[in-house]
C-alpha cells in the first residue's frame, strides 16, 4: 500500500492541471493515473503529523520511522536561506533533499532550498514529505506584492519529485494602505499546525482575514497597528488529485475558542474550552469564576462535535486541576486534582478509573510513552526530579538514568528520540554555535549565526540502559 500511495502521487499533477508528460526533477515522466490504480487506495487510521520547525524541533505526533529533517540556515548570491536535509536512518546517512545531478543546493531551482524568510513547517507520512508554507512571502520592498502564497508542497521521504500541491492566491484590494504588507490585508490566507493524514487525505486548518483595522503610528511614518477577524476553516485534500474536497468552518460552537488539549483521541481532534449556553455565552455558576470546562471531538471529514466529558472548576483555584489531561499511548488520562494519580477515561461508561498512584515522595509526574516503554519524570519532594520506566502501570518502576547532551536553550537536556525504528532511535546528540559569513537583507556582507546539530543511531536496549553506544550520522 505504501509504494502504491507514492506511485498515486508521483501522477497526481497531471491530473490537476499540469501536462500529461511533464518532467519531474529526476527527469521521469508523469502520465495520468488510471481508475483502476486509484479505486485500489483507500484511506487508512488517521494520524496527527509531527512537524519540524525552521530551528530543527519536533512536535509530538506521528513521526515516520524512515527519519527526519532539519533546515540549516545558509547563506550565498540569494541571500540568507535554509538547506533542508534528510537524515535517513537506513542508511544512517545525511543529504539534502535534492536530486539534481552538480547541484550546489545554493539557488531556488533547487529541491532542498527554502526562503530563510519563510514561516514553513516540514511533515512526514509514511513515505511521503509535506512543506507547507504557512503564510505568504511578500517582497520586503514591496510588501504588496506576493512572491509566493501559503500553500503546500509535496515529494517522497527523501525530497525526490517535489512539486506544489495546493496553493492559495489572493487579490490584494486596492483601498489596503500601501506599506501594509498583503499577509496582514483582507482576504490572506493562512495554514496552521498541526495536520492530520490518513494516506488518502490530507485534512488541516486553513485562516482567512474577512476583516481588518489598520490605524497608524503617529510617531512612526509608514507604520500602523491592526485589528484582525477571522474565519477558520477545517480543509480536506485529496492527495491523488490535489482537488481540495471540502472547506468547513470550524467555529467551536460548543465552546468558547480557548485552546486547551489538541491532539487525536479515537480517530478524532480533542479540544476543550469553556461550555457555552444556547445563547453562546458562557456557562458558570453563581459563584465568580466557575465555569463547566468541556472536552470535545471533531470530526475532521464532517465537522462534527461530540461531548467526550465535562467539569465543574473554579478557576480561581484548580483551574490547572481540570488541564491536567493527557494522551497517553492513544488514550485519555488526568490527574483528576489528585497529586500523584492518573485515571484513565473510560469512553464507555463516561467513568474514570485510577491506573497509577506515584510513591510517597513523588509531588508531581508527567508520563510519556515511546520505544514499546512508559516514561515516568518526576518531581520530587525535595524539589529534585528523577526518571523511571516501566512496560505498564501495573508494572514496578524501573529507575532510569537518561542520556543527556547539550542544549541551546537550557545547558544540558535528556535526549529524546527524534523517529525510531523496530530497533533503534535517532537522537540529536550535540550541537555547535557558529558565526559564518552571510549576506545581510539590505544585500551586503555579514556575519550569520549557525547551528550544527550531530545526529547518531542508538540501539534502543542501549538508550533505556543509558549506554552512550552511538552510531554516528554520515553527512552526504
Amino acid at each position: 500500500m505504501k509504494k502504491l500511495i507514492t506511485l498515486l502521487l508521483l501522477f497526481s499533477f497531471a491530473l490537476s492541471g499540469c501536462a500529461a508528460q511533464q518532467q519531474t526533477q529526476d527527469g521521469e515522466t508523469l502520465s495520468e493515473v488510471t481508475a483502476e490504480a486509484q479505486s485500489q487506495l483507500e484511506a487508512g487510521e488517521l494520524v496527527m503529523l509531527s512537524d519540524c520547525t525552521n530551528g530543527g524541533y519536533y512536535m509530538s505526533g506521528y513521526r515516520s520511522s524512515r527519519g527526519v529533517y532539519e533546515c540549516e540556515r545558509q547563506s550565498g548570491r540569494f541571500g540568507n536561506y535554509c538547506r533542508i536535509d534528510f537524515i535517513d536512518m537506513q542508511s544512517a546517512s545525511r543529504s539534502p533533499i535534492c536530486h539534481l545531478e552538480g547541484c550546489a543546493h545554493d539557488t531556488p531551482e533547487c529541491g532542498a532550498f527554502i526562503e530563510a524568510a519563510s514561516l514553513y513547517r516540514l511533515y512526514n507520512y509514511e513515505d511521503l514529505m509535506f512543506i507547507v508554507y504557512n503564510e505568504p512571502l511578500c517582497d520586503a520592498g514591496d510588501p504588496k506584492r506576493v512572491i509566493r502564497p501559503a500553500g503546500i508542497d509535496i515529494a517522497e521521504i527523501d525530497g525526490a519529485k517535489r512539486r506544489p500541491l495546493v496553493r492559495y492566491d489572493f487579490e490584494v484590494g486596492a483601498d489596503e494602505p500601501e506599506e501594509v504588507s498583503a499577509v496582514r490585508c483582507v482576504g490572506a490566507l493562512s495554514i496552521s499546525s498541526p495536520l492530520f493524514c490518513d494516506g488518502r487525505y490530507l485534512y488541516f486548518f486553513l485562516s482567512e482575514i474577512t476583516g481588518a483595522n489598520h490605524v497608524p503610528v503617529e510617531s512612526q511614518t509608514g507604520v500602523y497597528t491592526s485589528a484582525y477577524e477571522y474565519e477558520r476553516y477545517i480543509v480536506t485534500l485529496d492527495l491523488v488529485s490535489g482537488e481540495e474536497l471540502s472547506r468547513m468552518p470550524y467555529r467551536h460552537s460548543l465552546t468558547t475558542a480557548s485552546g486547551g488539549t489538541t491532539d487525536l483521541y479515537r480517530g478524532k481532534l480533542l479540544s476543550s474550552g469553556i461550555k457555552l449556553d444556547s445563547n453562546g455565552e458562557p456557562i458558570q455558576s453563581d459563584t465568580d469564576r466557575q465555569y463547566t470546562i468541556c472536552y470535545y471531538t471533531t470530526d475532521l471529514k464532517t465537522g462534527g462535535e461530540s461531548i467526550v466529558f465535562e467539569d465543574e472548576v473554579d478557576m480561581n483555584t484548580d483551574w490547572s486541576d481540570s488541564g491536567d489531561i493527557m494522551i497517553i499511548n492513544g488514550e485519555l488520562y488526568s490527574a483528576r486534582g489528585e497529586a500523584g494519580a492518573l485515571y484513565h477515561y473510560e469512553p464507555d461508561t463516561g467513568e474514570y478509573v485510577k491506573v497509577f498512584e506515584a510513591p510517597g515522595d513523588w509531588s508531581s509526574f508527567f508520563c510519556d510513552y515511546y520505544g514499546g516503554k512508559y516514561l515516568f519524570t518526576a518531581w520530587l519532594a525535595d524539589g529534585s526530579s528523577a526518571y523511571f520506566i516501566s512496560q505498564s502501570f501495573d508494572s514496578p518502576l524501573e529507575p532510569f538514568e537518561p542520556l543527556s547532551g547539550p542544549d541551546v536553550n537550557t545547558g544540558r537536556r535528556m535526549l529524546r528520540y527524534l523517529c525510531e525504528s523496530e530497533t533503534d532511535f535517532l537522537l540529536c546528540t550535540d550541537y555547535a554555535m557558529l558565526e559564518e559569513p552571510g549576506v545581510s537583507s539590505s544585500g551586503e556582507p555579514c556575519t550569520v549565526g549557525v547551528i550544527k546539530r550531530t545526529f547518531a543511531l542508538i540501539s534502543k536496549s542501549d538508550y533505556w540502559s543509558g549506554i552512550p553506544n552511538y552510531r554516528d550520522i554520515t553527512e552526504n
